[in-house]
């Protein structure tokens, strides 16, 4: 037995023996306060198994953990390696990628570390080698289902700055990469919400209101980590649009606020608009992100013209999540030749 597959199942172990001993009260209250004490920021308990994931398993987003309970669980996983164990498992949500030699040479002894939605968690599953089983130079610090629009709040401002702070020290000594990943929860979901509830009278408002979100964001999250000790560079990754509405949900323009909450509350990756708007959309905010990453001298990482791909079933893994280790590659080199 490979001693990776056993540092795996203490690892695993490990987490779940902490969670469970944080789901008493009183203990928890008190490693919070102690841990805690300083900040003004209300903290979730839940920020401290996030910080052992990512220190475990290199990603704090809860679905991360979620790829390893199918492999401790199998039989074959213990006698198989990692690639021939997932090319027989039917569910992509548990599989992780493999890099092309070209980008692991690119990586080497850096590390790209993904910051933001969800996509953070997908792009950082590429794996070195077929008995990879953590990925070595990727890592993910995922601030929740957070939008661009959303950041005007100062308090989820402050909840994204400290979270990203907090994982960030684990890698003080790490020379790496930042790409930061948002708006994708925005032109998929909230854009056309803003448009039914009329908090915006049009297109023109809506964009109008994305930008100013987006200069706050590179303002005050994104250009506060330009020239920290160790970085090698930061950068913004590009949208790429959703697949066909229908595959999420059948109405894709709902035209009544109940309807409209009815699907959020009923489907997890709720899509609005239909696909040709939404490629419109998002046209017009990669527009918008490459002209703040310009301004802020911060690098703007282009993906190889995804938004126009016509074969979605082999690249998305769920109709917005990449699933493509040939894509992953290339975006990989593409933030590696963007390094100063």
């Amino acid at each position: 037995m490979p001693f990776n597959k056993l540092k795996l199942f203490f690892s695993f172990i490990l987490f779940k023996l902490i969670r469970k001993f944080l789901s008493y009260s009183l203990i928890r209250l008190i490693i919070i306060k102690k841990i805690f004490a300083k900040s003004k920021v209300k903290i979730n308990e839940n920020l401290l198994l996030e910080l052992l994931s990512y220190k475990l398993f290199n990603s704090n987003h809860p679905r991360r953990l979620e790829m390893y309970v199918p492999r401790i669980k199998s039989k074959k996983f213990w006698f198989k390696n990692n690639y021939h164990w997932q090319s027989k498992n039917k569910d992509k949500n548990q599989n992780f990628t493999f890099l092309d030699n070209s980008s692991k040479k690119k990586l080497n002894d850096k590390k790209i570390i993904f910051i933001g939605d969800s996509h953070g968690e997908f792009l950082s599953r590429g794996l070195m080698s077929d008995k990879s089983l953590v990925p070595e130079n990727l890592k993910n610090i995922w601030v929740g289902s957070k939008t661009i629009i959303g950041l005007i709040s100062k308090d989820s401002r402050e909840e994204v700055k400290y979270k990203i702070n907090k994982l960030l020290q684990l890698d003080q000594n790490n020379k790496k990469y930042l790409i930061f990943s948002f708006g994708s929860i925005d032109v998929r979901s909230s854009f056309y919400e803003l448009l039914l509830r009329k908090i915006v009278n049009n297109e023109n408002d809506l964009f109008k209101l994305f930008e100013n979100s987006l200069d706050i964001l590179f303002r005050e999250i994104i250009s506060k980590y330009k020239n920290k000790k160790n970085n090698i560079g930061i950068g913004f990754i590009e949208l790429w649009n959703a697949l066909p509405v229908k595959k999420f949900n059948t109405i894709p323009e709902p035209k009544s606020i109940k309807l409209l909450m009815s699907i959020k509350n009923r489907i997890w990756l709720n899509t609005f608009g239909y696909e040709f708007r939404r490629k419109k959309w998002t046209v017009k905010a990669n527009e918008l992100i490459k002209k703040y990453s310009k301004k802020y001298n911060i690098d703007f990482i282009e993906t190889d013209s995804i938004l126009n791909t016509k074969n979605h079933k082999k690249i998305f893994l769920d109709g917005v999540h990449l699933y493509s280790g040939e894509i992953l590659s290339k975006i990989i080199i593409n933030i590696l030749t963007k390094k100063k």
